[in-house]
């Protein structure tokens, strides 16, 4: 499976449900329902080669076209030294996800409901003081199997792949793995090197979204492509 996006810098899903970018973010949903059908597909994680490539903004936005669907989607922020979900949502972030790795708050008081039916997020939290230490698999394992009977499909928004433990972590703990990738900012040797590595570590890559694509002007009304 492979997408490519032209993104706004907000949840144009929810804005502007009618556009042809909510469109192209409705067609990658078909795509993993799709896939989902076939085999069991609950927990995806959104990462990218390099920061700035726009998986914060394709997590948010894919969660929304999920939650049109009806499905009851919980969006983390796994992201934590650079979060990004609380923005997007226009929420605080002092009690989160960090927050409960640490013991210092329960999963159910930290998740958050949105102003999208159906949608719920659990925002990165406070920062840590030691960030490599706090997000273990043991602990994310056991969240995740806390909240999994709540909801149809759990999204993490997970940092670049290999730029912390963390990432290589929840790509072994989900069913399947988007790869984000914003055009001309990582070389194509480096993203298929992430890729394999991904699948090495047992990570299901699902596809690929390629982000802010310049198209010809044959193709100007087009906002994705399959």
């Amino acid at each position: 499976m492979s997408m490519l996006l032209k993104p706004k810098r907000d949840l144009v899903s929810n804005l502007k449900p009618m556009s042809r970018v909510s469109e192209a973010y409705r067609s990658l949903r078909t795509k993993i329902l799709f896939l989902a059908a076939n085999e069991s597909i609950k927990t995806i994680v959104l990462t990218s080669s390099n920061t700035k490539e726009g998986k914060t903004l394709t997590a948010a936005n894919l969660a929304v076209a999920f939650a049109q669907e009806n499905k009851r989607v919980l969006l983390i922020d796994a992201d934590i030294r650079n979060p990004g979900i609380h923005h997007m949502f226009h929420k605080n972030n002092f009690t989160g996800l960090t927050n409960i790795l640490s013991n210092k708050a329960k999963v159910l008081e930290a998740i958050v409901r949105t102003d999208v039916p159906n949608l719920s997020i659990l925002t990165s939290g406070s920062s840590p003081t030691l960030p490599s230490e706090l997000l273990t698999f043991s602990k994310m394992s056991a969240l995740i199997e806390q909240v999994a009977d709540l909801y149809d499909f759990i999204l993490i928004d997970s940092p670049p792949a290999f730029a912390a433990a963390d990432s290589q972590i929840l790509a072994s703990l989900s069913d399947g793995i988007v790869f984000v990738v914003m055009q001309g900012k990582v070389k194509r040797q480096i993203i298929r090197k992430d890729i394999q590595t991904l699948r090495q570590l047992g990570g299901q890559v699902l596809g690929v979204v390629l982000n802010n694509a310049k198209l010809g002007r044959s193709n100007s009304s087009n906002y994705y492509r399959c």
